[in-house]
């Protein structure tokens, strides 16, 4: 390289700048560079390892919270009525058919629970509670979404045969997704 010695000076970095390169340390570049290189491959390497064990380990629980904080990004909300205060204590579900079970949510349960002195409790029955006009689904939406808790009365059948009612199945499904929504 013609004129080495002479005329070829630095400019980079700032510390060094008019120097001779022949003259200067050359570690003293790798000063600037090797931290910021040392930084950088740190960073990828922690993103290419940490990352898929994180994806692998909770994987599905990243996504709901990131379709968690997407609604909210986007402006969406929780359903009008979900903040309202609940207008009953609890929400009864049995089977309506099973005359023996009928006899004892209205008899026993209903009485103990609704007429007591010590503390009243607002109980909300299919049959008596439930808005006539209404779809089975939407009186089932209403109820489980007005009340505090559902309680879920369940009996074995006289035959082994028998499957529980639809009315109970889908009340479990809604039950589920409110406790997902809350």
């Amino acid at each position: 390289i013609p004129y080495l010695s002479t005329h070829l000076h630095c400019e980079y970095p700032e510390s060094q700048q008019g120097h001779n390169i022949l003259s200067m340390d050359q570690r003293s570049c790798q000063d600037i560079y090797g931290s910021l290189a040392f930084l950088v491959c740190s960073i990828l390497a922690v993103t290419f390892t940490v990352l898929p064990l994180l994806k692998h380990l909770y994987g599905w629980d990243m996504w709901y919270c990131l379709q968690v904080l997407w609604a909210g990004h986007k402006g969406y909300s929780q359903l009008a009525g979900t903040d309202s205060q609940h207008h009953y204590d609890a929400f009864v579900v049995f089977d309506t058919r099973n005359q023996a079970v009928r006899d004892w949510v209205y008899n026993e349960l209903t009485v103990n629970l609704e007429n007591s002195n010590h503390r009243r409790f607002y109980l909300c029955l299919e049959e008596r509670d439930w808005i006539p006009g209404l779809s089975c689904i939407e009186n089932l939406h209403n109820a489980v979404y007005n009340s505090v808790k559902t309680v879920f009365v369940l009996s074995s059948g006289s035959d082994s045969g028998e499957t529980v009612n639809g009315v109970i199945r889908q009340a479990f499904f809604m039950v589920q997704q409110r406790i997902l929504d809350e």
